[in-house]
Protein backbone atom coordinates (compact mmCIF):
# COMPACT_ATOMS: atom_id res chain seq x y z
CA UNK A 1 0.00 0.00 0.00
CA UNK A 2 1.17 3.71 -0.80
CA UNK A 3 1.13 5.63 2.17
CA UNK A 4 -2.25 8.73 2.39
CA UNK A 5 -0.69 12.01 1.50
CA UNK A 6 -4.10 14.60 2.40
CA UNK A 7 -1.26 17.66 1.39
CA UNK A 8 -0.96 16.25 -2.21
CA UNK A 9 -3.91 15.29 -2.79
CA UNK A 10 -5.26 18.67 -1.79
CA UNK A 11 -2.37 20.32 -4.11
CA UNK A 12 -3.14 17.99 -7.35
CA UNK A 13 -6.99 19.17 -7.03
CA UNK A 14 -5.81 23.09 -7.19
CA UNK A 15 -3.54 22.25 -10.59
CA UNK A 16 -6.43 20.46 -11.82
CA UNK A 17 -8.94 23.74 -11.15
CA UNK A 18 -6.90 25.99 -12.26
CA UNK A 19 -6.21 23.96 -15.83
CA UNK A 20 -10.05 23.62 -15.94
CA UNK A 21 -10.69 26.86 -15.36
CA UNK A 22 -8.19 28.09 -17.79
CA UNK A 23 -9.20 25.65 -20.63
CA UNK A 24 -13.01 27.47 -19.68
CA UNK A 25 -12.35 30.92 -19.43
CA UNK A 26 -9.37 31.20 -22.51
CA UNK A 27 -9.43 28.81 -24.87
CA UNK A 28 -13.01 29.19 -26.63
CA UNK A 29 -12.16 32.46 -27.17
CA UNK A 30 -9.23 31.47 -29.18
CA UNK A 31 -7.14 33.01 -26.42
CA UNK A 32 -4.83 29.65 -25.83
CA UNK A 33 -1.28 30.23 -24.55
CA UNK A 34 0.37 29.91 -27.72
CA UNK A 35 -2.10 32.74 -30.08
CA UNK A 36 -0.52 35.71 -29.83
CA UNK A 37 3.27 35.88 -28.37
CA UNK A 38 5.32 33.49 -29.17
CA UNK A 39 9.26 32.04 -29.62
CA UNK A 40 10.57 29.89 -32.42
CA UNK A 41 12.82 27.14 -30.90
CA UNK A 42 16.33 27.79 -31.93
CA UNK A 43 19.37 25.76 -31.82
CA UNK A 44 22.59 27.91 -31.44
CA UNK A 45 26.02 26.60 -32.29
CA UNK A 46 29.39 28.00 -31.56
CA UNK A 47 32.50 27.36 -34.12
CA UNK A 48 35.85 28.07 -34.35
CA UNK A 49 35.02 30.29 -37.53
CA UNK A 50 31.42 30.54 -37.53
CA UNK A 51 27.83 30.89 -35.58
CA UNK A 52 25.08 28.48 -36.77
CA UNK A 53 21.79 28.98 -35.53
CA UNK A 54 18.84 26.96 -37.07
CA UNK A 55 14.97 28.09 -36.34
CA UNK A 56 12.30 25.92 -36.53
CA UNK A 57 9.79 27.76 -38.26
CA UNK A 58 7.46 25.73 -40.79
CA UNK A 59 4.60 27.47 -42.30
CA UNK A 60 7.23 30.54 -42.31
CA UNK A 61 7.62 32.12 -45.64
CA UNK A 62 10.62 33.14 -46.36
CA UNK A 63 9.87 36.70 -47.39
CA UNK A 64 7.86 36.35 -43.45
CA UNK A 65 11.69 35.97 -42.15
CA UNK A 66 13.60 38.17 -41.51
CA UNK A 67 16.79 38.83 -39.29
CA UNK A 68 19.57 42.17 -38.78
CA UNK A 69 23.00 42.15 -36.98
CA UNK A 70 24.15 45.18 -34.80
CA UNK A 71 26.03 45.77 -31.98
CA UNK A 72 27.33 42.30 -31.59
CA UNK A 73 23.54 41.10 -31.87
CA UNK A 74 21.69 39.05 -34.28
CA UNK A 75 17.76 39.90 -34.00
CA UNK A 76 15.23 37.59 -35.94
CA UNK A 77 11.61 38.53 -36.19
CA UNK A 78 8.97 36.68 -38.63
CA UNK A 79 5.17 36.08 -38.56
CA UNK A 80 3.65 32.75 -38.98
CA UNK A 81 0.44 33.66 -40.57
CA UNK A 82 -3.17 31.51 -38.98
CA UNK A 83 -4.30 28.68 -40.98
CA UNK A 84 -8.07 29.08 -42.28
CA UNK A 85 -8.54 26.29 -39.66
CA UNK A 86 -7.33 28.86 -36.61
CA UNK A 87 -9.52 31.62 -37.99
CA UNK A 88 -12.95 29.62 -38.11
CA UNK A 89 -13.45 26.70 -35.76
CA UNK A 90 -12.82 26.91 -32.58
CA UNK A 91 -9.69 24.80 -31.36
CA UNK A 92 -9.78 21.65 -29.01
CA UNK A 93 -5.86 21.36 -29.18
CA UNK A 94 -3.75 24.71 -30.36
CA UNK A 95 -0.33 24.43 -29.60
CA UNK A 96 1.57 25.96 -32.43
CA UNK A 97 2.08 29.72 -32.24
CA UNK A 98 1.04 32.09 -34.49
CA UNK A 99 1.70 35.99 -35.08
CA UNK A 100 4.46 38.04 -34.96
CA UNK A 101 7.91 37.04 -33.37
CA UNK A 102 11.12 38.35 -32.41
CA UNK A 103 14.74 37.61 -30.67
CA UNK A 104 17.71 38.75 -30.02
CA UNK A 105 21.01 36.76 -29.36
CA UNK A 106 24.19 38.23 -27.78
CA UNK A 107 27.34 38.03 -30.31
CA UNK A 108 30.65 37.42 -28.42
CA UNK A 109 32.67 38.03 -31.21
CA UNK A 110 32.87 41.05 -33.94
CA UNK A 111 31.49 38.79 -37.08
CA UNK A 112 31.68 39.34 -40.54
CA UNK A 113 28.37 40.67 -41.61
CA UNK A 114 29.07 40.65 -45.15
CA UNK A 115 28.80 36.95 -46.03
CA UNK A 116 26.43 35.96 -43.75
CA UNK A 117 24.00 33.21 -45.56
CA UNK A 118 20.63 31.84 -44.56
CA UNK A 119 19.19 28.47 -45.66
CA UNK A 120 15.41 27.48 -45.73
CA UNK A 121 15.00 24.03 -46.18
CA UNK A 122 12.07 21.54 -44.55
CA UNK A 123 10.81 24.15 -42.28
CA UNK A 124 14.45 25.06 -40.74
CA UNK A 125 16.32 28.13 -41.25
CA UNK A 126 20.30 28.15 -40.77
CA UNK A 127 22.10 31.30 -40.45
CA UNK A 128 25.56 31.06 -40.81
CA UNK A 129 27.33 33.83 -39.17
CA UNK A 130 31.10 33.56 -39.88
CA UNK A 131 33.76 35.55 -37.40
CA UNK A 132 36.05 38.24 -38.15
CA UNK A 133 39.27 36.92 -38.38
Amino acid sequence: MFPWKPLRLIRDLEVQVDYTFSKLIHEPWGCGKNLGNWYPDIDLFEFEDEYVIEVDLPGVLPEDFHFAIGENCLTIRGTRKCTNLVRSARGIVVERGYGSFSRRFPLDETVDETKISVDHQEGVYSIRIPKQR
